[in-house]
């Protein structure tokens, strides 16, 4: 699986999260054409996950009154060119990838992912972005579970391991 950012950035570019026929799908921003395919509904899923990290915890010149709020602006596209900017930079990038690795690596090694008090740990050591511990807490934010089951998803497809491996894993 390509897990890298330009994918995420392409699939956060490319579609957005809709009804299709009464089921959850995605639509082609550009071309219109609806897809209900279950792997790219995750991917999507995760790259506005991403996008919702990123502003976790940050100001905003759009005030939302609530995390909903921020989730359907981003499902919508409806956020400000700082934020995309914020969610998608060179800093952005780098702590991506150092999350990304650190938890594939938990999901290898010992078939779990690391907390998220380890990941923040790590991304405070190793990249030099003052949003990067509120990233980390932002894909790890169970009070919009679907952000944390995007990630989770994500990271697992990332390091290879199957839906009914990672299931059996953690209980």
């Amino acid at each position: 699986m390509d897990y890298s950012f330009e994918k995420v950035k392409k699939l956060y570019d490319k579609y957005v999260p809709t009804m299709v026929k009464g089921q959850i799908g995605v639509i082609d921003k550009t071309t219109k054409i609806p897809y209900v395919d279950e792997d790219l509904i995750n991917e999507v899923r995760f790259s506005h996950a991403w996008v919702y990290a990123t502003m976790f915890e940050q100001s905003s010149s759009k005030p939302r009154l609530t995390k909903k709020d921020y989730i359907n602006d981003i499902a919508t596209g409806n956020i400000s060119k700082e934020e995309y900017i914020r969610a998608f930079n060179e800093n952005a990038k780098l702590t991506y990838e150092t999350i990304i690795n650190n938890v594939i690596e938990g999901i290898r090694s010992f078939g779990r992912m690391f907390k998220e008090e380890a990941i923040e740990k790590e991304v405070k050591l190793s990249v030099p972005y003052k949003n990067a511990p509120s990233i980390v807490r932002g894909l790890y934010d169970t009070e919009i579970p679907s952000v944390y089951k995007a990630f989770e998803d994500w990271c697992y497809k990332a390091a290879d391991v199957k839906l009914d491996v990672k299931q059996s894993r953690q209980k």
